[in-house]
């Protein structure tokens, strides 16, 4: 199920156990359980913010199926899949990925933690879902889905 709110997707994606307590404090939160795409911006009217916004739009169905959330980190502020989290800190984020203030990014996060895509320009899903779909642990879970 989707709904738009103010130009973003609200994705229906299984929450991992802390996050279902609302306790998400730090990445480690999403390890094993989650893909995050983060989105760094020093502001809000950063056309990467739009821009990822945009391409992932019509992507709630093939995002959820492959366990993506998306974090925008936008000055101070972070959301995750478009609502609050205040437990995440966008400066320690900032440090733990390599992004200045001043710089816009986007990646995709693994499952374990690691970065397997950084760009200047916003995740498409002709750049996500291959680069997931042939990562070892999605080929098991489609395995274990009969997919």
């Amino acid at each position: 199920m989707t709904a738009i709110v103010a130009a973003f997707v609200f994705l229906a994606v299984p929450a991992g156990p802390a996050e279902a307590r609302g306790e998400v404090t730090s990445m480690e939160a999403y390890l094993w359980q989650n893909r995050p795409v983060l989105v760094f911006a020093p502001d809000a009217d950063h056309p990467l913010i739009a821009a990822q916004r945009a391409v992932l739009a019509g992507e709630a169905a093939g995002l959820a199926d492959r366990e993506i959330v998306v974090i925008e980190i936008v000055a101070g502020r972070v959301t995750v899949d478009g609502r609050p989290a205040p437990g995440l800190a966008g400066d320690a984020l900032r440090k733990r990925y390599s992004v200045r203030d001043d710089e816009a990014v986007a990646l995709l996060v693994g499952k374990d933690g690691g970065v397997k895509i950084r760009q200047e320009r916003a995740l498409t899903a002709e750049a996500l879902y291959p680069t997931i779909d042939a990562m070892p642990m999605r080929r098991q879970e489609m395995r274990a889905r009969g997919q």
